[in-house]
């Protein structure tokens, strides 16, 4: 870099490594021609520095303006104006992976200097319209207007440590922050005026910058660290160096690595500088090291023991101590043991005692009255070598230690009892013998007795008393007559139960049972009442009379009689005796619903049926003479009548002799079958046939008169010299007389018969008289 602005590019290829001092100036065969200017700037250029790809050139101006150069285009494409600067910007430096970069300003006559750090990535060059020399201009990014991070204090003769989210400031004036550079692994060393020279770690060396825009900073730190600059181990860490100073390595507290694998828990303590172990259950010492007392490990010491057992009786020492602990290496289990027994595991007995197979965990004297039990007349025998007593038992009893009663007796340490018929079994066994064990005697009953002590009856057999002194076999013939299917006790042997056969009942089935009639006492024999049999088939029950004498039937509707075999009153049978079906004499069964009256006959058992106008025969099952219908459908025998059958137009009606329709004799000028129609020579007037006559329908001028075959008009046959449809009028020629008569228009009668001629016109005659 030079004064006024101007930049200059050279190959480092074409210098020569001679130490010599070489001068060079902008016109010598090695300048390049990247010696572009800030065209018009009279500023410094004070630094400048390539991005780690090459291509572009940080240019750093006097004061607070930043120029980019791309190495390709060959011109500057923008300007980045960092607005917080204070005093002069005099370096920029790079890392060497490019993710950061700093700016240096001198400071002024009342600060040290800044340094400011940026991510790369948060500078975005504008690189679409590559900008000429002359050509730059300004720009100031919103997030530049403000300090990225606080400024950063420092002590020019410290080593310090420390992240920047703390204030940085020179304590010395006239010190001067005059140079930077990045160590290779993104460290910062910042040096000042008097040799000064002062490592800047971020985040302790132990973290990474999160988020140090927007004026404030923090450390993610690296495993292990904690702190606001990564400045002292976690919770259940340890450190290289004890607190306050900053340790270079944080190590995670384990029981594998710090308690020997035998810690329950393992934390730090509050210098973090040891880890502190709660050991497992067994195990003590700063690194669970050890066994406690009254525990043995799986190992001798000094060795790490990895298991640490509780010394107990039972576990080591055969449950026959009363106390138990470990030796000094904690590897042995030293028993103190119970009377009677020793050995290093309390595991055999002393001299004069033998094991007791009764309790396994016991040693028993070997003397009459401990060993044998008591029962043994002499003083028992012990032999040391086989750790053995050899009792001589008492009459009734045996085994080795004479505990046990002999065979046929029972009993224990009491004593023994001979098993007796008499005493065990009520005087009811044919045998008794002890159970094998000694315990209870064991009966052979007798036959009808059973239980334990022979004292109750077998099932099918009741007694005479309680115990029992006699029992007596449950018998069909002997207890039920003969009659029951099975017989068994009561249960409590006090009586026998019949089941008895069907049709009979009583305790000992002695009686016919509900539904059944005595036939025969000797033997008893009961028949059981049937509908069919006792009822005819006509009973909806049937069952005895109560005193099994006779079968008593209820009889279905319509039948009665004590065997249901004839026809209640007011019911007719069918003709059988006795009937297989009785009807009731009712309107609908016997008078095919056409009657007025029903009445049964108690001569005739019959139905009499009264029949209604319009209906006839035994069951009014007919039409009467002048009805006509279906006597099969109540009401439908209907009378025949001139109004409603011959449409009021009949001299006389009646049915036509089949009851199927009714026949009409017409008035005169009527007729049809219904009388609905005129005769010939009638025509209907207002609903009437009217005679056609001559008088009334051709005014007298007709010779004859007839209907018109429609029987809708009279049709006139008019006389000589009338015309017209009702004889009203003159015929063509014809003219009237004074006297009503139409004469004809001719000289010898219209005129007098006179002389001259007649003249017909228009309806009119005139006569011309002769001279």
């Amino acid at each position: 870099r030079g004064f006024s602005g101007l930049l200059r590019f050279f190959n480092t290829a074409d210098y020569s490594e001679t130490p010599s001092l070489v001068n060079i100036s902008a016109d010598s065969a090695i300048q390049k021609d990247y010696n572009e200017s800030i065209s018009g700037s009279d500023t410094n250029t004070w630094a400048a520095d390539y991005t780690p790809d090459g291509s572009k050139v940080f240019v750093q101006l006097e004061g607070a303006e930043t120029q980019v150069y791309d190495t390709q285009t060959k011109a500057y494409i923008t300007a980045l104006d960092f607005a917080h600067a204070e005093g002069s910007y005099q370096q920029v430096k790079f890392t060497r992976d490019g993710t950061r970069f700093g700016i240096r300003s001198g400071g002024s006559n009342t600060t040290g200097g800044f340094l400011f750090l940026y991510k790369t990535s948060d500078v975005v060059l504008d690189g679409s319209e590559p900008r000429q020399s002359g050509s730059a201009t300004a720009v100031t990014l919103p997030d530049y207007t403000v300090s990225p991070v606080q400024p950063i204090s420092y002590e020019p003769h410290a080593y310090a440590k420390m992240s920047f989210n703390k204030e940085w400031m020179g304590v010395r004036p006239d010190a001067g922050f005059k140079s930077f550079d990045w160590t290779p692994d993104n460290g910062v060393i910042a040096g000042g005026e008097m040799g000064r020279l002062v490592l800047l770690e971020e985040c302790s060396g132990h973290g990474s910058l999160d988020a140090w825009m927007g004026g404030s900073c923090s450390c993610a730190c690296e495993e292990g660290f904690e702190g606001d600059g990564c400045e002292t181990c976690k919770t259940n860490y340890i450190g290289d160096v004890a607190l306050p100073a900053v340790p270079s390595t944080c190590t995670l507290c384990t029981s594998a690595d710090h308690c020997n694998n035998n810690a329950q828990s393992v934390t730090s303590d509050g210098g973090h500088d040891r880890c502190v172990c709660t050991c497992k259950e067994g195990f003590e010492g700063d690194g669970c090291e050890t066994c406690k007392t009254n525990y043995i490990g799986d190992v001798a010491l000094p060795a790490v023991p990895s298991t640490c057992t509780l010394c107990t009786s039972a576990d080591h020492c055969n449950n026959n101590a009363q106390s138990v602990t470990s030796d000094g290496g904690h590897d042995r289990c030293v028993c103190t043991c119970k009377a009677g027994f020793e050995g290093s595991q309390c595991e055999m007995c002393q001299t004069n005692y033998v094991p007791d197979q009764s309790v396994p965990t016991a040693c028993t004297a070997c003397t009459a009255g401990e060993y044998c039990s008591g029962h043994a007349s002499a003083a028992p025998l012990y032999d040391n070598s086989s750790k053995a007593c050899a009792c001589s038992c008492d009459a009734v009893w045996e085994g080795d230690r004479c505990d046990t009663c002999t065979e046929g007796f029972i009993g224990g340490s009491t004593g023994c009892t001979e098993c007796a018929a008499q005493m065990h079994c009520n005087g009811n066994a044919v045998s008794v013998s002890d159970d094998g064990t000694r315990s209870n005697c064991v009966c052979q009953c007798i036959t009808g007795f059973s239980g334990a002590a022979c004292a109750i009856c077998s099932e099918g057999y009741v007694a005479d008393g309680m115990p029992a002194a006699a029992c007596t076999e449950c018998t069909n013939a002997g207890n039920c007559s003969g009659n029951a299917m099975s017989v068994s006790d009561d249960g409590a042997r006090a009586a026998c139960v019949c089941t008895c056969a069907d049709g009979f009942e009583g305790a000992a089935c002695d009686g016919c049972a509900a539904g059944y009639i005595l036939e025969a006492l000797a033997p008893l024999a009961c028949t059981k009442c049937e509908n069919i049999t006792h009822c005819s088939g006509n009973a909806f029950r049937v069952d005895d009379n109560g005193t099994r004498g006779e079968c008593a039937c209820e009889c279905l509707t319509g039948f009665q009689g004590t065997s249901c075999d004839t026809c209640a009153d007011g019911y007719v049978g069918d003709g059988a005796r006795p009937p297989a079906a009785c009807t009731e004499c009712t309107n609908a069964n016997f008078c095919n619903g056409n009657a007025e009256g029903v009445m049964w006959d108690n001569i005739t058992a019959q139905c009499e049926c009264t029949c209604p106008e319009g209906f006839e025969g035994d069951d009014c099952g007919a039409c009467a003479p002048g009805h006509v219908g279906n006597a099969a459908v109540p009401t439908q025998c209907i009378p025949c009548s001139n109004a409603t059958d011959c449409n009021g137009h009949a001299a006389s009606v009646t049915d036509d002799g089949s009851r199927g329709a009714c026949a009409c004799t017409c008035l005169p000028g009527y007729v049809g079958g219904d009388c609905g129609a005129c005769a010939a020579g009638y025509i209907e007037e207002s609903g009437s046939c009217t005679l056609c006559s001559i008088a009334a329908h051709c005014n007298g001028h007709a010779v004859q008169v007839n209907d018109d075959g429609n029987r809708s008009v009279c049709v006139c046959t008019c006389m000589q010299g009338w015309s017209g449809a009702t004889c009203d009028a003159c015929a063509e020629g014809y003219v009237l007389d004074d006297e009503g008569t139409c004469i004809a228009c001719t000289h010898d009668i219209y005129c007098n018969g006179g002389n001259g001629n007649a003249t017909y016109a228009d309806g009119a005659c005139s006569c011309s008289c002769s001279s």
